[in-house]
């Protein structure tokens, strides 16, 4: 083990590095998407938007775009389909992290 990161309250069940190596993305049950700085393994964002457990995180090539998707509310308005709602995520000038979200619907798996 290289290093421990506590930070989220559920089970983690995606993560995925930028593809510099600098930032960790961390995703799970508790439908939040921390950033991670890999070299002071510290959380220096906590994303928001998700209305249950994340199952899934990608990150672009050139590490300026953040997907994420996840499960439904077991209460959800949507009828028959999975929901996924996406998380964007790059770098402002001064390296902050901003987002956005857009939610999906209508999407079928398997």
């Amino acid at each position: 083990i290289v290093a421990t990161l506590s930070g989220h309250t559920a089970p983690i069940r995606a993560a995925a590095f930028s593809p510099d190596g600098k930032r960790l993305y961390s995703a799970g049950d508790d439908a939040i998407v921390q950033v991670w700085d890999v070299e002071k393994r510290s959380v220096t964002a906590k994303l928001a938007g998700h209305s249950a457990a994340i199952r899934a995180l990608v990150v672009s090539p050139d590490g300026n775009t953040l997907a994420s998707g996840g499960d439904v509310e077991p209460d959800s308005t949507v009828s028959g389909t999975p929901l996924s709602l996406l998380s964007l995520v790059g770098p402002d000038a001064q390296g902050r992290v901003r987002s956005s979200s857009v939610t999906i619907t209508g999407v079928h798996t398997g």
